[in-house]
């Protein structure tokens, strides 16, 4: 019976504590994105903290919205996410994700 709280304490609140510190580390690690399609300057870009991407938007030969489904919230459902994925002409693929 006295093991009972050492059991609680290794099931419930270790992996608890240990999901906290991940958030926190997740938060620590968060950056600003931003996606611009420029038509005067005929440009894609793309700035994440400090590193920025430009491209023509020439090269861009798909783009695809797609809306992500949640598995659903605590009553009903969560905010929809959406995803817009790129393909260049040189066959790379740039994802870029947002939630409303």
């Amino acid at each position: 019976r006295h093991y009972i709280g050492i059991f609680a304490f290794l099931v419930v609140a270790l992996p608890g504590v240990v999901l906290v510190i991940c958030g926190f580390f997740g938060c620590a690690n968060a950056r600003n994105f931003t996606f611009m399609f420029d038509r005067t300057a005929r440009e894609f870009t793309a700035t994440a903290g400090s590193v920025h991407k430009s491209r023509p938007l020439n090269d861009i030969v798909l783009v695809l919205i797609e809306r992500e489904c949640g598995l659903g919230g605590f009553f009903g459902g969560d905010a929809p996410a959406f995803a817009v994925s790129l393909l260049f002409s040189d066959r790379r693929r740039c994802r870029l994700e947002g939630g409303i």
